[in-house]
């Protein structure tokens, strides 16, 4: 089983597998281009990170 990390999604806490692209999270979201991460923009390829 993948363990889980906690992230919070505009505003709203929610949690995801570890290893969660940005592709992924915001599938259902195709105005969403990039995610802001710790205050950097990111590609949605790139995994959530587990901070």
């Amino acid at each position: 089983m993948s363990e889980q990390i906690s992230i919070t999604v505009s505003g709203a806490p929610t949690t995801v597998a570890q290893g969660t692209t940005g592709t992924d999270l915001f599938a259902d979201d195709k105005s969403t281009a990039v995610m802001r991460v710790d205050g950097e923009l990111w590609d949605l390829a790139r995994e959530v990170p587990a901070r």
